[in-house]
């Protein structure tokens, strides 16, 4: 009884064992085009030729590699601080031959963004005659993307730098480190916080304004489509970002730490410093993205 066990266990392993071990043999094909990488981020925000961020409802990003793959993602006003588009590009792990998906790409692959706005698609400065290329997974590329044509490459878009001569007269400088109006910003400083060149009333300027049984708020006029963050010295030299509150939203406002304004405005902040920091000089300065 036990030896007639034996053969039939005996017996019962030799047919088993073809089962477990063909699986086994089958795998690395199987798993040769695996794993997939954490994706790669392309972001950064649109601008038309006059230095707004782009809000048209229904306009889109085009990604394409060179190889073919294409993506499509929405802009999106005031998705993040200087931010309106944001493209999550799938990446290979280039562990093996393969790609694990026809649509994974490689790092240094080569690439241009376009922009489809009103079934029109437009080639941004950046992108004409250029390839960027991608970096490594989990990588991050920004990418600020104007719109327009910019026939002698300085970086600023031809239309905008006509209107300046068109305000203020045809010698004017418009040239990206020049200042138009001689105040001390450049014009593509003015170009980038989106304020009018050409006019002096209408600078990037701050203002600290006193209220009466308050603390002081710092004012400014507020471009649409910007975001601002306020930052904070004691030595001019030294510079943290300071959280502030909006009065305008009433005394139960929150600090926050930067601000989107989808329209043009005039704005106030009031800082908001630790308690351990007040009776303290401070310097202030104002950031547009």
């Amino acid at each position: 009884m036990k030896l007639s066990l034996l053969k039939s266990l005996v017996r019962g392993l030799r047919r088993a064992i073809p089962v477990l071990i063909l699986p086994a043999l089958a795998a690395p094909r199987l798993a040769q085009a695996y794993p997939p990488a954490p994706y790669h981020l392309i972001t950064g925000l649109v601008r038309d030729e006059l230095g707004q961020p782009i809000s048209t409802p229904g306009a889109y990003i085009l990604f394409q590699a060179t190889n073919g793959v294409k993506l499509m993602a929405p802009i999106v006003p005031g998705l993040a601080p200087g931010v309106n588009f944001q493209v999550q590009v799938t990446m290979d792990s280039m562990l093996f031959k393969d790609l694990y998906s026809p649509a994974a790409l490689q790092p240094n692959m080569p690439f241009r963004i376009s922009v489809w706005m009103n079934s029109i698609t437009y080639l941004p400065i950046e992108m004409s005659g250029n390839y960027a290329r991608l970096g490594p997974a989990a990588g991050i590329t920004t990418i600020d993307l104007t719109l327009g044509v910019d026939a002698n490459g300085d970086g600023l878009p031809d239309a905008w730098q006509q209107l300046l001569r068109d305000m203020l007269g045809a010698n004017t400088l418009v040239g990206p480190n020049d200042s138009a109006l001689n105040d001390g910003i450049s014009n593509r400083a003015k170009y980038l916080a989106g304020v009018y060149a050409w006019d002096p009333k209408d600078g990037f300027r701050l203002a600290i304004v006193p209220r009466p049984g308050a603390r002081p708020v710092v004012e400014f006029n507020g471009v649409g489509g910007h975001s601002y963050t306020l930052l904070s010295s004691t030595n001019l030299t030294d510079w943290t970002v300071l959280s502030f509150k909006l009065p305008a939203n009433g005394p139960d406002d929150s600090p926050r730490s930067t601000f989107f304004t989808p329209g043009t405005q005039k704005l106030q902040f009031e800082p908001h410093h630790p308690a351990d920091d007040l009776g303290v000089h401070h310097f202030y300065k104002l950031q547009v993205q």
